[in-house]
């Protein structure tokens, strides 16, 4: 994968998108830092890669969601005091 500074997008875009031709990915940094993926996309495929894209994220945010869940000891809750707290939000959210 290659790193590209968004400076060098830049200065010198010609180049970087035949660097994702070639790659098929680059990384986009600034300050030596990601901050974006490009890819390249097309017509065709547009909407098939967004929904990868956003899928992954979703599976990716659920997984943090769990590991907080477990360091927490959450994951080990009774179904019960589960469904208290669930009542409880109801309850906040139609009051509000």
């Amino acid at each position: 994968m290659k790193f590209v500074p968004i400076r060098e997008l830049r200065n010198n875009s010609g180049q970087v998108w035949k660097a994702l031709e070639a790659k098929n990915e680059l990384v986009l940094t600034a300050n030596g830092k990601p901050i974006a993926l490009m890819t390249p996309v097309n017509s065709e495929n547009l909407e098939i890669e967004l929904k990868a894209i956003r899928r992954s994220r979703a599976a990716q945010a659920l997984d943090r969601i769990r590991q907080v869940s477990q360091k927490r000891g959450l994951d080990r809750m009774p179904m019960g005091d589960i469904e208290k707290i669930i009542v409880k939000t109801r309850r906040k959210r139609r009051l509000k």
